[in-house]
């Protein structure tokens, strides 16, 4: 076992100097490592130095960590993040996507406990639909900004994004994911109907040139490509695409079409998987020349040794040491479309709806328990996504921050 000094001299820490990040980062090592009274040390550590104008949230940060490492299945500190689908109202009829066939949008009430969230929230995630489609986007995105430290992450199709909002979101602490599902026009346009890809190609360069001159370093895009059998053999383009225009992120996710035509994975193609597998390699090695980072969910990713596709992949153990192998149901919760919630957009069991519930009753309800306790146990089936259990999904992308 590291002894604390031995782990900050391996660290460059000074321990008569150690800074708030430095214990949380010293922390989050010992509660990987099982060692959790020493982690909630280091968190309270953390805890004492901070005193500024952002102590509220600063405070609820830092007893969600001890409240992970006590593993608490009830806690008393709020989420830290929030994924909100705020509508399915959309300007586009995407060929792998039905929910502008249901009508809905986020209802009021929950609008107004979403903004009281705000003051204790690291990051808010919005998606629709069309974001830009939904009447109480703009005011919840201006009063989010309201708060430095919160970070926001819109996912949109870019159509809607005219020269006022390219201003707005180039001064922000905003990521903006484009989704971008062919670096053709002519695919493009196919699976996303009723777009133009000059318009997007447009809304882009908006965005960039704002973000230029504003020298934003909290503002970033990136690029989101469902993979689907119409545009599987364009993977690689994306790569030039990214660097053309600008983007530092790219994220390739399967898309999920149970029998849709579309669903290379559940219809297995296996000339296209095949295909995806083998230019892969390729593809990782130019976004690294590029300063790309790939992001890659598509099965096939796991660890060596996992089979792709394996039927039993959720019947595995989680990976890696120690009982945390997510930390969602402890930081995060994830209002879909309908109103329904789950700790994370990836997991299997609802644990609540917003229209029989608030969020504060949710978060701490018998389901959000099972889901903690369930995570302290290693115990995952039927609960958690394959992609999470198989290790295809990257730890920081768990809420793990390691």
């Amino acid at each position: 076992m590291i002894n604390d000094m031995e782990r900050q001299k391996d660290n460059n820490l000074d321990p008569g100097h150690l800074r708030p990040e430095d214990h949380i980062r010293l922390g989050r090592e010992l509660r990987v490592e099982g060692e959790y009274d020493r982690s909630v040390e280091q968190f309270m550590k953390a805890a004492a130095h901070e005193n500024s104008s952002r102590a509220r949230w600063f405070s609820n940060w830092m007893l969600n960590e001890i409240e992970i490492s006590q593993r608490k299945t009830v806690l008393e500190s709020k989420p830290g993040a929030l994924g909100i689908a705020l509508t399915t109202r959309c300007n586009i009829r995407c060929i792998m996507c039905g929910s502008w066939n249901q009508p809905w949008d986020l209802p009021e009430e929950a609008v107004r406990e979403i903004y009281g969230y705000f003051p204790y929230l690291q990051r808010v995630f919005w998606q629709g639909g069309e974001v830009f489609l939904s009447g109480h986007f703009e005011g919840l995105f201006d009063r989010a900004s309201e708060y430095p430290d919160l970070h926001q992450v819109i996912v949109t199709n870019g159509h809607l994004i005219d020269d006022r909002w390219a201003r707005k979101l180039a001064a922000g602490n905003v990521s903006v994911t484009f989704s971008i599902d062919g670096a053709t026009k002519g695919t493009y346009e196919y699976i996303r109907r009723g777009s133009k890809y000059d318009r997007l190609l447009k809304n882009i360069g908006l965005i960039n040139k704002y973000r230029s001159s504003a020298g934003n370093p909290k503002m970033s895009t990136e690029i989101l490509m469902v993979v689907m059998r119409s545009n599987y053999r364009e993977i690689g383009l994306m790569v030039d695409f990214a660097k053309e225009h600008g983007f530092k992120i790219l994220q390739y996710t399967p898309i999920r079409q149970e029998n849709g035509s579309e669903d290379i994975y559940s219809r297995r193609d296996e000339a296209a998987i095949c295909h995806i597998r083998e230019k892969m390699p390729g593809i990782m090695e130019k976004a690294g020349r590029y300063g790309i980072e790939v992001i890659n969910t598509l099965p096939g990713a796991a660890p060596a040794g996992r089979a792709e596709g394996s039927p039993d992949a959720g019947k595995q153990e989680p990976p890696g040491p120690g009982p945390f192998f997510c930390l969602w149901p402890w930081q995060h919760l994830f209002i879909d479309t309908g109103g329904r919630v789950k700790p994370f957009c990836f997991c299997c069991e609802e644990v609540g709806d917003i229209a029989s519930g608030s969020l504060d009753r949710i978060w701490n309800n018998d389901i959000m328990q099972e889901y903690r306790r369930r995570i302290i146990d290693r115990i995952s089936a039927g609960f958690c996504d394959d992609r999470c259990v198989s290790g295809a999904i990257a730890k920081t992308a768990l809420g793990l921050n390691i």
